[in-house]
Order: C-alpha cells, then structure tokens, then sequence
C-alpha cells in the first residue's frame, strides 16, 4: 500500500476544519450586508454629495441637476448581488442562483442602477512590481518546496480562533509569505483572490488529495475510475485522461491527451505496478499541484453555473414582461 505522504497532513488539516470556517464565513458576510445602513456623504460646505451603501456610492442627478436618493427597491437589489456574491465566494452555488432570480424580479419592478465593481484588497500591478524587485535566486524544486511549506502552515491556522474573528489575517498571511519567496505568480494569485477564495480553492485541493488517497487504497480494480474522475478535466476537457497498464510487466501510468487524442505532459504519473504507481502520484501530488488542478476545475464549473444563471435570469424577466 502507498506510504502517507508527508503532504497528507495538509489535506487532513483542511478537510477537518473547512466547513465550519467556511459556514460561520459566509453567515458573517451575509449579517454584515442586512446589517448595514444608508449614508449620507458630504462635502466641505456641509452639503450632501452622495449617498453610500455598503461599498457603493450613489451619486446620480435627476433633470433639475437634483441629487437622487436611492430607492428602496435600489437598495434591496444591491442586497441580493452582494448575498449572491458571498454566496457564490464561498461555494454555494445553489442558493446564490435563487437569489440572483430575486434580484431580477425587482428590477423588473424599477431599473436600478448599475452597480459599481468592487476592488480588491490589493492592487494586481502593484504586487507584480513589488515581486520583481524580490531578487531571489533558489531552484524550481525549492521554491516549489517553500510554497507547499506555505500552504502546509496555513492550513494548521485556518481554523485558529484569532483567524476565525479576524478575517483578513489568514490572506495577510499568505502575502508575507509568497512575497519572501520571491515567485511573481505565486504571490499575484494570492494577492487577486480575497480570503473566502482563497479558502474554497485550497479546499478543492484538500478534497483532491484525500480523494486520492482513498481511490488509491482500493488497488486498481477499484480505484482506477475513481482517480481518473478526481483528476479529470483539469485543462477544461473532459474525458482526456488514459491509464496504460503493460500487461506483461504490470506497469501502470497515467496520461493526458490533447484535444486531437495525443499525449501530452500533463500529468506523467507512472510506477512499476500499481503500488509504486500509488507511491509516486502521492509524492507528486502535493499541495501546490492539487491547487493547479482544482482551480482549473473550478474555473470551468463556475463558469458553467454562471451561464446558467443567466440564462435563468433572462428567461424570468421575459416572463415578467
């Protein structure tokens, strides 16, 4: 049987405490958002310049040059996009998609108006900048040694208490970190996604290792299909990854094809027999690589779930006309 590997606690770490930290995250982003007020916003003279809600500001003028006071149907749109938005960060995709219908059917009632993005935390370009000038000279597989270290660290925080109280601490962590590493990607990724993001991906990945090791245990009768299924799709193509099994040696490797049937170097995972095989993609795959994989799957899913969305939203307001 494969050995554990020293990356397994990561997955363990995770797996145990994600679900309670993501929970009381999303029902502390959802009280925050009911909870908040109209604000009135004022210039030197003491006159009223706008009206801010939450992180967004309204400022529009009417014909008589008037300033416009949001309506209450307004506001309760910037409710729904903002719950449907914690919702969907922290991977509940069923109830963001109701909400996004409630959304559309107040504005079918009133057209509210179009909503400001929000910013990240951190400014994208900046972090490129900043990474640059980190003159680190360290080989690959070191610094891919560093990163898991990285993630291996923070996922025996994620569920401390000063983290679970203070939001914010566990991204805060991971830039310190990634930028003493001196990788320009590593720290950019970081820096674009905000903590509940940043949580849910590295969870993905947590749930790909465990899964793993358990398709594994069950030699490859049993276990085949169901690893093929955890590490498929990881480039947006599903159905493209191929066990060889030498019937003569017993070799067993792992290949992805290409969108015309050719292998590629995606996933070279190979072993002697079934064991061997076992050992090897547990020793690759570590924290890091699952990420790569699960953010990729991520992406095509929630790609999916929005146009979906959409398309359910559009449907419902050509009913409602």
């Amino acid at each position: 049987m494969a050995r554990k590997s020293g990356w397994q606690q990561f997955a363990d770490n995770f797996t145990s405490t994600y679900g309670a930290v993501n929970k009381f995250s999303e029902e502390g982003a959802i009280r925050d958002i009911n909870e908040r007020s109209l604000e009135e916003q004022f210039d030197d003279t003491g006159a009223v310049t706008g009206y801010k809600y939450g992180d967004t500001l309204y400022n529009t003028m009417d014909d008589k040059g008037g300033l416009m006071r949001p309506t209450d149907t307004q506001l309760q749109s910037q409710n729904f996009k903002d719950t449907q938005k914690a919702m969907s960060r922290h991977g509940n995709w069923k109830e963001a998609q109701e909400m996004g219908l409630g959304r559309a059917k107040l504005e079918s009632q009133e057209e509210a108006t179009r909503l400001a993005r929000d910013t990240h935390d951190f400014n994208v370009k900046e972090a490129e900048a900043r990474a640059k000038q980190a003159n680190v000279t360290i080989s690959q597989a070191q610094l891919n040694e560093n990163k898991n270290q990285i993630l291996l660290d923070y996922s025996s925080k994620v569920g401390s208490e000063e983290w679970v109280k203070n939001p914010g601490e566990g991204k805060k962590f991971l830039l310190e970190a990634a930028f003493k590493t001196g990788d320009q990607q590593f720290y950019t990724m970081i820096s674009s996604m905000d903590e509940s993001a940043i949580n849910q991906k590295l969870n993905g990945a947590a749930q790909l290792m465990a899964g793993a090791k358990a398709a594994l245990s069950k030699g490859q009768a049993g276990g085949q299909e169901e690893l093929m299924a955890l590490i498929d799709a990881q480039d947006g193509i599903k159905g493209n990854i191929k066990f060889i099994t030498d019937k003569k040696s017993g070799a067993v490797s792992i290949v992805e094809l290409d969108q015309e049937g050719n292998p590629t170097n995606a996933a070279p995972w190979a072993g002697k027999n079934w064991e061997d095989f076992s050992q090897n993609v547990m020793k690759r795959l570590d924290p890091l690589t699952a990420l790569s994989i699960t953010a990729k799957q991520q992406g095509v899913a929630e790609t999916t779930a929005k146009i979906g969305l959409i398309n359910a939203q559009t449907l419902e307001a050509l009913r409602t006309k």
